[in-house]
C-alpha cells in the first residue's frame, strides 16, 4: 500500500505491506489488514504480490463487526494482550453506529494470537454488500420480503417500462442497498431494501442537466421552533415513504434490470421516475413537492427555500422540508390532520408527533417554571452515541469544552504526531462539527479551533478534542429552550489577533428569539485587523448580514421583528458605523465591511452597547474559564432538562 508524503517523514519507506481482506462497500478501493497495528485500511493505490508462492496451512476466520459507516474507516481489536497459544473464543457485544443503529454480528470473534502465522482473513459483516449475499444468508427470509417490498413499491409508481435498449443509446447498472434499522430503544427491527442506480455513469447533458435541489438549513429549523414556542404553534412531523420515485424524469434514461426481477431477455428498464442513485433526483422530487404545495396556496420562501407559507384552511400555515422529511405548524390541530390528510392523498407518508427531526429530539414542555408550551431540543442520544464510538466511557468530565490556559498551534517538527493508529481526528471532529451546529453552541468556538489542524494533528490537538468529549460527557443533557418570551436580539464580538498562527482575529455572533439561541458563529476573520476596533467593526458586519436574513425569513412567516437589535461592547466600533468618518486608521477597510453602516443607516439594525460582562458572543471568540463561561451558557438559554420530563 502506497504511503501518503503527508503521513511519513523523508527517509521513511514509501509503501507498506499488508493483507488484502475485502473491498470497501462505498467505493473501489480495498481493505487491507495492517498486522503491526491490527488496524483495517482503506486504499486505492495498491500493489499485489501475484508471483509469490504462498504455503497455506489453514485459514483463520475473523468474524468483525462493522463499525465502517461513511467516514468511519478503522475497525479495532480489543484484545492485544492475549497471551495464549490458541485462539479464545469471546462473546462481541452489540456497538451502536452513529446513526442509533445497533450492529451485531452473527458469530464470536476469533483472533488469533499472532496473525503471521496466518495468510487468509476473511471478515465477515452484518449486513449484505450484495444481493447473492442477501438471498444465501441466514436471514434471507427477511431480505426476500425487503426486495419484495421495494419491487412493489416501485411498480405501484409505475417507475418504468420495459424497452428493448436503442441502438445508439446504453443502459447504466443497477444496484441493491441493504440496511437493518433499529429504533434508539432495539425495540424494532426493521429490514430495509433499496434499488438504486448507478447514476456515476451518467453523462451531462445526455441523460442528466440540472442537479440542485435546495436542503433547509439547522439555523431554519431552530427559528421555526422558537416560532413555534412564541405563538403556540402546534406541530406534526411527517416522512414521505419512496419520496424520489414520485419525481417525474424529463431525461430519457434506461436502466439494467437488477438481480431478482423477472424480464424479458434482452430488455432494460427506461425509467419514467426518478430513481435513488440518479443526478437529477432530488431535483425531480422537489419540484414534483412544490407543484402539490401550489395547488394549496402554499408557496416558497425567498430566504430559505424550503420554507412554505400560506393560507390553509383559513389559518397561516408553515411547512418545513428537509429533502423527505418535514414539520407543518398551524394554531389548531384540525388544521394540521386536514393537511396530513392532503399530504397522504397525494404520498404515502407518515405523520406523527415532532420527536426526532434530522437529528434533532425535540421535547415539548409544559413546565410553567420553564414556560409553557416551551419547546426544548437536545443531542443526548447522539453524545451518547459518539462517546462510546470514541472510546471516552471511560474518561472523566470537565466542565469547560476549552482550556483557557492552552494555546493550540500549528505543529512543531518536534512535537509526537498524532496519526489514524491513535486517534481518528478527523471522524472525531466530524462528529463534534455536528453537534456544535445543531444543538450545541457552547461547544463551537472549541471545534473552530482544532477542526484547524486536520491535516498534521499532534498530541496536544488530540488532547484538546478529547476535552469536547469529556465535556460533553458531563453534559449530555444539556440543551437549548425556547419559550414565549423575549425578541430577537443579536450579539456580536471579536477576539483581536488570537490565531498565533496567522495573527488573525476571531469573530463570533449569536442571534436569539424566545430567550434561546436560534443562530451562531465561530470563524476566524478572512483579513488580518489592525487594531480592536477594526476586528470588532468586521465582526459586526458580519453578524449584521445574519441579521438582514433573520428578519426576511421572520417576516415571511408572518413576525414582525423592526430593527434588528445589535449588541457590541466596543464603545469605538460603535462610533465607527455611527459616524463614517475618513480616518487614517480606519481608511484600507475593504469595502465589504461597510454594509454594517448602510443597514444601520436604513433602521434594519440597532446599535447597542453592553459591557464585556454582558456579551453572550464572547463564548465564541476565546477559550473561558468555568464561572464566565457558566453565565454565558446559561445566557444562550441553555438547561439541564431531562428528555423523560
Amino acid at each position: 500500500m502506497h504511503v501518503p508524503d503527508n503521513l511519513r517523514k523523508k527517509l521513511e519507506p514509501k509503501s507498506k505491506k499488508l493483507i488484502l481482506v475485502g473491498y470497501d462497500n462505498d467505493s473501489t478501493n480495498y481493505r487491507l489488514f495492517d498486522r503491526a497495528t491490527r488496524k483495517i485500511k482503506i486504499a486505492r493505490n495498491v500493489t499485489f504480490g501475484e508471483d509469490n508462492e504462498l504455503t497455506l496451512p489453514r485459514a483463520n476466520k475473523i468474524v468483525i463487526t462493522d463499525e465502517i459507516h461513511d467516514d468511519e474507516r478503522n475497525l479495532e481489536h480489543n484484545n492485544q494482550n492475549d497471551q495464549t497459544k490458541e485462539p479464545e473464543e469471546e462473546p462481541v457485544p452489540e456497538t451502536e453506529d452513529r446513526r442509533g443503529y445497533n450492529l451485531r454480528p452473527r458469530e464470536i470473534l476469533k483472533t488469533p494470537n499472532n496473525l503471521d502465522d496466518y495468510v487468509i482473513n476473511i471478515v465477515e459483516g452484518d449486513t449484505p454488500n450484495t444481493y447473492d449475499e442477501a438471498i444465501t444468508s441466514s436471514e434471507s427470509e427477511e431480505w426476500r420480503n425487503a426486495i419484495q417490498e421495494e419491487l412493489d413499491a416501485l411498480k405501484k409508481n409505475d417507475t418504468w417500462n420495459l424497452v428493448n435498449l436503442p441502438v445508439d443509446k446504453k443502459a447504466i447498472g443497477s444496484k441493491w442497498v441493504f440496511k437493518i434499522k433499529r429504533s434508539p430503544n432495539n425495540k424494532n427491527i426493521r429490514y430495509k431494501a433499496r434499488l438504486c442506480a448507478k447514476g456515476f455513469a451518467q453523462t451531462e447533458g445526455v441523460d442528466y442537466n440540472e442537479t440542485y435541489a435546495p436542503t433547509t438549513r439547522y439555523d431554519t429549523i431552530r427559528i421555526l421552533l422558537a416560532v413555534a414556542a412564541r405563538e403556540n404553534y402546534q406541530m406534526i412531523q411527517f416522512d414521505v415513504k419512496t419520496a424520489f420515485l414520485h419525481g417525474e424524469l424529463e431525461e430519457n434514461i434506461y436502466m439494467q434490470p437488477p438481480p431478482g426481477l423477472s424480464v424479458p431477455p434482452n430488455s432494460v428498464l427506461k425509467l419514467k421516475k426518478s430513481l435513488y442513485g440518479l443526478k437529477q433526483s432530488p431535483r425531480c422530487w422537489n419540484r414534483k413537492f412544490n407543484e402539490f404545495l401550489e395547488l394549496f396556496g402554499l408557496k416558497q420562501c425567498e430566504s430559505d427555500k424550503c420554507v412554505y407559507t400560506g393560507k390553509f384552511n383559513e389559518q397561516l400555515m408553515i411547512l418545513l422540508l428537509y429533502v423527505d422529511d418535514g414539520l407543518i405548524l398551524a394554531k389548531d390541530m384540525d388544521t394540521l390532520h386536514k393537511m396530513g390528510n392532503k399530504l397522504k392523498s397525494a404520498f404515502e407518508v407518515t405523520i406523527c408527533e415532532p420527536e426526532y427531526f434530522v437529528g434533532l429530539e425535540i421535547k415539548r414542555q409544559s413546565d410553567p417554571k420553564v414556560g409553557k408550551n416551551s419547546i426544548f431540543i437536545h443531542l443526548s442520544n447522539f453524545i451518547d452515541r459518539i462517546i462510546d464510538r470514541f472510546n471516552m466511557n471511560d474518561a472523566r468530565t470537565c466542565n469547560t469544552p476549552a482550556d483557557p490556559n492552552a494555546i493550540l498551534s500549528q505543529s512543531d517538527p518536534n512535537e509526537p504526531k498524532n496519526n489514524d493508529v491513535l486517534f481518528p481526528y478527523r471522524e472525531a471532529i466530524g462528529c463534534l462539527m455536528f453537534a456544535a451546529i445543531s444543538a450545541r453552541p457552547d461547544i463551537m468556538y472549541a471545534v473552530n479551533v482544532v477542526s484547524r489542524y486536520q491535516n498534521n494533528p499532534t498530541i496536544a490537538h488530540v488532547n484538546a478534542v478529547k476535552r469536547i468529549f469529556k465535556y460533553l460527557k458531563g453534559t449530555k443533557e444539556l440543551g437549548i429552550l425556547y419559550n414565549n418570551s423575549g425578541k430577537l436580539i443579536g450579539y456580536s464580538d471579536a477576539d483581536y489577533a488570537n490565531d498565533i498562527d496567522s495573527r488573525k482575529s476571531t469573530s463570533g455572533f449569536v442571534f436569539k428569539l424566545g430567550d434561546g439561541a436560534i443562530t451562531w458563529c465561530s470563524r476566524r476573520q478572512r483579513c488580518i485587523s489592525l487594531s480592536t476596533t477594526e476586528a470588532e467593526y468586521v465582526a459586526a458586519s458580519e453578524a449584521t448580514k445574519e441579521a438582514v436574513w433573520i428578519s426576511g425569513l421572520l417576516s415571511e412567516v408572518g413576525e414582525k421583528c423592526g430593527g434588528v437589535a445589535l449588541c457590541v461592547d466596543n464603545q469605538s466600533a460603535i462610533k465607527l458605523v455611527k459616524n463614517p468618518m475618513f480616518h487614517k486608521r480606519t481608511k484600507h477597510i475593504d469595502v465589504r465591511y461597510h454594509f454594517v453602516r448602510e443597514k444601520y443607516e436604513n433602521g434594519d439594525i440597532v446599535l447597542k452597547y453592553v459591557p464585556s460582562t454582558e456579551q453572550v458572543a464572547d463564548v465564541f471568540t476565546k477559550a473561558l474559564c468555568y464561572a464566565k463561561f457558566n453565565v454565558f451558557v446559561l445566557n444562550l438559554g441553555m438547561l439541564f432538562i431531562s428528555p423523560t420530563v
